[in-house]
């Protein structure tokens, strides 16, 4: 473990999640937070070098997460904070997941997959295909939009690069990844993933060299990778990475449950000011069921959905409501009989 490597590296990620989000910094924190996007990996906080939270500074990161409408959740290094996640767990927080932290141990050229091409987004067309492959590749599922697009482009003039996966026979986006603009030798490659059905052939190995190759041709020392998971971990090491620590890490905040046994559940959702707590999973998964339908988002679907509750009567109700003067009207099966 090279402790000067992880400070870089937890220095760039800082950095670069400042961009394009609000923040706040609470305590030793620092959170980061999309307005516009509820993306958990683009909502976050990070810890300081060395950080021993105190109860009281837990206290301020969750407020402030709740005060920006998002989920209190945290990616960092531990090493470089270890008392960081007892202080976290000590009061409800969980481990999400713990992620392999690669960085170059060699160059060597990858080979890309027979009836695979490897190009770097140019248009609005390219960058849709990218997002929707790598929606479809996360499980996301979400056609990407005008604004999504838009605020894609814009982050590739800010520095990001990206590169799209296609299937030279078809056309079709098989998948693709990200490299973060390189910052004081630093550059993270980010967000690979490949559609399901393109799987196991070496595409994701491919776009991770290609992503690290342009981070060298572009003065990068320190090109460096979070593996999802173990079994990422162990391919991206056979062409240009090596393990550099056991994990980074995430965590999320949730309540803790009297009942071990009852359905699991989110811990809150805000909408504007009012603060409702424990969710079902199974409702938050319908209500954006439903407003992907509408084509809104979910905010909006439940800004909708209480107007509609708490809407005045329509004139016609209120006069047809006074004109019957509290009759009951017979039973829809007595008309039919009677016919």
């Amino acid at each position: 473990m090279n402790l000067d490597q992880l400070s870089r590296i937890q220095a760039a990620l800082r950095s670069a999640a400042s961009r394009h989000r609000e923040i706040r910094h609470p305590g030793p924190f620092l959170v980061t937070v999309t307005r516009e996007n509820e993306n958990p990996y683009l909502n976050y906080a990070i810890p300081e070098d060395g950080a021993i939270p105190t109860p009281e500074d837990v206290a301020q990161l969750v407020a402030a997460f709740l005060e920006l409408g998002r989920r209190p959740r945290l990616e960092y290094i531990p090493n470089l904070a270890p008392a960081v996640e007892p202080s976290l767990t000590s009061v409800g927080f969980e481990v999400e997941s713990r992620t392999p932290l690669m960085v170059l141990s060699r160059v060597v050229a990858v080979p890309i997959p027979s009836g695979i091409e490897l190009v770097e987004p140019k248009n609005d067309e390219e960058v849709r295909e990218l997002m929707a492959s790598l929606n479809e590749a996360f499980g996301m599922g979400e056609a990407p939009t005008e604004e999504d697009v838009a605020r894609q482009r814009s982050q590739f003039a800010d520095g990001l690069t990206a590169i799209l996966a296609r299937d030279t026979a078809s056309g079709e986006p098989v998948g693709g990844g990200y490299l973060v603009a390189p910052e004081g030798g630093i550059a993270e490659v980010a967000g690979i993933g490949v559609r399901e059905a393109y799987r196991r052939r070496g595409i994701g190995a491919a776009i991770t060299g290609r992503l690290t190759a342009l981070a060298l041709e572009r003065g990068t020392d320190l090109p460096f990778l979070m593996a999802a998971t173990e079994r990422e971990a162990k391919i991206m090491r056979k062409p240009v990475l090596r393990r550099l620590v056991r994990s980074c890490i995430s965590h999320s905040h949730s309540h803790k449950r009297s009942n071990p046994k009852s359905r699991r559940c989110y811990p809150y959702v805000i909408v504007g000011q009012v603060l409702i707590r424990q969710i079902p999973e199974e409702t938050i998964a319908r209500l954006k069921a439903s407003a992907s339908r509408h084509g809104r988002s979910l905010e909006a679907e439940l800004r909708a959905i209480l107007e509609s509750a708490v809407a005045e009567p329509k004139e016609e109700l209120v006069r047809l409501r006074e004109a019957l003067g509290g009759k009951r009207l017979p039973d829809s099966s007595d008309l039919v009989r009677e016919r």
